[in-house]
């Protein structure tokens, strides 16, 4: 019976929120933000997202270099696909190297968007040292099952 006065109660209530902006309003703001120019990263010491995140393996100064050079290309954002392991095994480790790779990305201008625990094509995902890829063979460090078209 409570929840239902609470209900009846606050539904009176208009929620109390920012206007829309005028076309105006909104031509200014979108004029005042950088050209959005980016690409899906992954750093050159990972065959994967697994091992681009795990503690054994991320890379804070081989990310800087790379992210320098974005950032000097004019590059604006970044995609970043991160696996669920890294996370189940060391939530603390991995928000601080999520962390040390949102900062370094700001330090050149880039802002990344962030796909959290996203499926990867790894079909048996087992954290620790990846697969070596296979030159010339895309996405070859992936183990994956391969369909063939014909």
């Amino acid at each position: 019976m409570l929840l239902l006065l609470t209900f009846l109660f606050l539904y009176n209530y208009e929620v109390l929120g920012r206007d829309r902006w005028t076309p105006d309003q909104a031509n200014n703001w979108f004029n005042s933000q950088k050209y959005i120019m980016g690409s899906e990263y992954m750093a050159s010491y990972a065959v994967n997202q697994l091992e681009m995140f795990q503690a054994e393996t991320f890379n804070a100064d081989t990310i800087d270099k790379e992210l320098e050079v974005y950032g000097k290309l004019g590059m604006t954002t970044i995609r970043v696909f991160m696996h669920d392991i890294p996370y189940t095994i060391d939530p603390a480790g991995f928000k601080s190297r999520l962390t040390t790779l949102v900062e370094i990305a700001n330090k050149y201008g880039i802002r990344p968007t962030l796909l959290f625990f996203t499926p990867s094509e790894i079909a048996n995902p087992v954290p620790g040292k990846q697969p070596k890829p296979v030159p010339g063979v895309v996405s070859s460090g992936k183990e994956f099952e391969r369909v063939s078209v014909e």
